[in-house]
């Protein structure tokens, strides 16, 4: 029997509803009436962590991929692994047997902070070195593009 477990869900739908302008009590309102409610101090930091993320993501347009980001660029949070930092952001994925593309969602944690060029390299040499080959060892998808979009400190931890 599986058990549900409704904050993954919640927090998929988080980031639509900040965008609505709501306030973070609707918002706790509205996920618990669809059902997807759990513990409210946990819901209420969810809530603020995607806030925050949303107030941070224009700093990231325009700015200079090969400096390293700033502690104001930051999201304080409480990461779920034991490291200092998670860059967090987008990537176009393109499968030459399909033709399609994709975007997907993806995140590396470090302890040290890098430029996001450095984020980036480090992602496409990480990928390319298994985890996109087929049997014969060929690549079966490509990065096309790799665009980060916060930078989440882990609060509490040393910069």
């Amino acid at each position: 029997m599986a058990i549900f477990t409704p904050r993954p869900f919640a927090r998929m739908m988080m980031p639509g509803l900040l965008k609505e302008g709501l306030s973070n009590k609707t918002i706790w309102r509205r996920l618990r009436g669809m059902g997807f409610g759990y513990r409210d101090a946990i819901m209420y930091q969810d809530i603020n962590e995607f806030r925050g993320f949303l107030k941070k993501q224009f700093l990231f347009i325009g700015f200079d991929t090969s400096l390293i980001p700033t502690r104001d660029m930051m999201v304080e949070t409480r990461l779920r692994r034991a490291t200092n930092y998670r860059v967090f952001g987008e990537a176009n994925i393109y499968n030459p047997w399909t033709g399609e593309s994709e975007t997907r969602t993806i995140s590396m944690y470090s302890d040290v902070m890098y430029s996001l060029d450095e984020f980036d390299e480090m992602y496409r040499t990480e990928l390319e070195e298994g985890e996109f080959k087929d049997s014969d060892d060929v690549p079966s998808e490509f990065i096309e593009d790799v665009k980060f979009m916060a930078v989440e400190h882990n609060e509490g931890w040393e910069y």
